[in-house]
């Protein structure tokens, strides 16, 4: 039985259709695929680490979005675009090498 390695999937559909945390439905199915696939546990640690560590950089990424949602929703563009109606015969030069 082939089919039973594909477990992780099946726990991803029902965590998301019961609205339970994704990261927290995404690593308990990565390791029960990775303990029918006849993985060890310490191994599945040291790949999720890896896989971690190889992409943190993508998580830094995705961590500014809703700090940038939250500066949009506080009004950080009106107000930018207050400062800069109150300076002097602002032009889009001087603008941009302030």
């Amino acid at each position: 039985m082939e089919y039973i390695k594909l477990i992780g999937i099946l726990i991803i559909v029902l965590g998301f259709a019961l609205k339970l945390d994704v990261l927290a439905v995404v690593l308990v199915a990565g390791i029960v695929t990775g303990l029918v696939a006849g993985l060890d546990f310490v191994h599945i640690l040291e790949i999720i680490g890896e896989s971690f560590v190889n992409n943190r950089l993508m998580s830094i990424f995705l961590i500014m979005f809703p700090v940038i949602a939250i500066i949009e929703r506080y009004g950080m563009k009106e107000r930018a675009a207050y400062l800069i109606g109150k300076i002097r015969n602002a032009s889009a030069g001087k603008v941009l090498s302030i």
